[in-house]
C-alpha cells in the first residue's frame, strides 16, 4: 500500500495543475486575513440641534452604532445627496422638552435619497433610541397617581440600563476598514476561495482515475486491483495534499502573527472528505474525464453566481433555496455553523 501513494504522490507532482492549485489555495489562506475584510452598511449622518443631556446621550449611543455626527443640516443633506451618507436624522432644538412632555411628534426629521440602500434599518434604530428616552416618560405618567416622581422614574431607568436589566437596540456593523476580530476576520474570503479551490481540486483529480488506459487496466487485472491499488491511492494523496496545504498555511498564518480562526480547520477537513466521497460517486455515474470537467464547470459558474456567504439568495428568490445546497461554498458553510 506504502508503494501505491508513493506511485500515486508521483503521479499526481508531474501533473501541473495539481501542485499550483495546492499553492494557490496555501497563498490563499496565508492572505486571507489581509484580504478578508466584513462588508458594511454605509453610515448614516445625524445633526443635533438640541443641548440637553437626553440628546447628547441619545446621540453618544447612535453614533457608536453606525451614525456619523455631521455640523449642520445643510452639509447633511448634501452628503445623502452625494452618496456619502445612506440617510440622516436631524434632532431639532427642543428635543427635551418633546420627551418630557410624552409628545415624540417632531423629535426628529430623517432624510433619505433615491439611492439610500439601508434607509429603514437607520430608521428603525433612531426610532428605537428615541422610544428608549421616551420609554421612563411614559412610564412615569402611568404612575402618576401613584406618587412617583418623573426624576424618580428617570433615576431608575438610568439605573437598569446601566446594569444592563433594561434591552438596547444596537445596529450591528463593522468597519470595512477596520481589521476584524481573530474569529471572524478573513472568513468570507476562506469560505469562497478556499471551498472552490479545494472542489476544483478534487473533482479534476478524479479525471486522472477515469483515464482511458487506467480503463484498460482494469478490464485486464479488475476493478478491485485497480481501484485498490490506483484509484484510492490517487484520491487519498490529492485528498492529503489539501490538508497539508491548509495546514501549512496555518502555521505560516500562525508564524505572521495572524493565525487562522481555529473553528475553520475542521470545517475545511470535512468540506475535504466530503468533497473526496463526491468525487467517487461522479466518476462512478459519468464515467468519462469530459462529463465530469462539465459537471465542475457549471458548479463553479454557479458558486460564482449564488455563492451565499453575505446575501442569502433566497430573500431574492424562494426557489434559489433549493439550488445553494448543491454550492461548493453553502457545504462549506454549513460545516462552519
Amino acid at each position: 500500500m506504502l508503494n501505491d501513494l508513493l506511485f500515486a504522490a508521483k503521479r499526481a507532482v508531474r501533473t501541473v495543475i495539481f501542485p499550483v492549485l495546492l499553492i494557490l489555495l496555501a497563498a490563499s489562506l496565508i492572505l486571507a486575513p489581509m484580504l478578508g475584510r466584513e462588508e458594511s452598511l454605509p453610515p448614516a449622518g445625524i445633526v443635533c440641534a438640541d443641548e440637553s443631556v437626553i440628546a447628547h446621550r441619545m446621540l453618544r449611543h447612535l453614533t457608536e452604532n453606525g451614525f456619523e455626527l455631521c455640523p449642520d443640516e445643510a452639509t447633511l443633506r448634501a452628503r445623502v445627496a452625494a452618496g456619502e451618507y445612506d440617510c440622516g436624522a436631524v434632532i431639532p432644538d427642543g428635543f427635551e422638552a418633546l420627551v418630557l412632555s410624552n409628545t415624540p411628534d417632531g423629535a426628529a426629521r430623517f432624510i433619505t435619497s433615491p439611492t439610500s440602500f439601508a434607509p429603514t434599518v437607520y430608521q428603525n434604530h433612531l426610532a428605537a433610541a428615541i422610544f428608549s428616552e421616551l420609554a421612563p416618560v411614559i412610564t412615569a405618567d402611568a404612575l402618576a397617581d401613584s406618587g412617583i416622581s418623573l426624576e424618580e422614574t428617570l433615576a431608575e431607568y438610568r439605573a437598569m440600563m446601566d446594569a444592563g436589566m433594561v434591552f438596547t437596540f444596537e445596529l450591528v456593523r463593522a468597519d470595512a476598514s477596520a481589521p476584524l476580530s481573530a474569529d471572524d476576520r478573513g472568513k468570507a474570503y476562506l469560505l469562497g476561495a478556499a471551498s472552490l479551490l479545494i472542489f476544483t481540486i478534487l473533482m479534476y483529480g478524479i479525471c486522472g482515475s477515469l483515464r482511458d488506459d487506467i480503463r484498460a487496466l482494469s478490464m485486464r487485472i479488475g476493478r478491485k486491483t485497480v481501484l485498490l491499488r490506483a484509484v484510492i491511492p490517487d484520491m487519498a494523496i490529492r485528498a492529503g495534499g489539501i490538508l497539508m496545504a491548509v495546514f501549512l498555511a496555518a502555521g505560516v498564518s500562525f508564524v505572521m502573527g495572524d493565525s487562522l480562526p481555529g473553528r475553520i480547520l475542521l470545517p475545511l477537513g470535512l468540506f475535504t472528505l466530503a468533497v473526496t466521497v463526491f468525487a467517487f460517486l461522479a466518476a462512478a455515474v459519468l464515467r468519462t474525464p469530459a462529463r465530469v470537467q462539465i459537471l465542475t464547470f457549471f458548479i463553479l459558474l454557479a458558486s460564482v453566481a449564488l455563492c451565499p456567504i453575505y446575501l442569502d439568495v433566497t430573500l431574492i428568490a424562494p426557489w434559489l433555496g433549493w439550488i445553494r445546497a448543491a454550492l461548493p461554498p453553502y457545504w462549506l458553510w454549513v460545516f462552519a455553523g
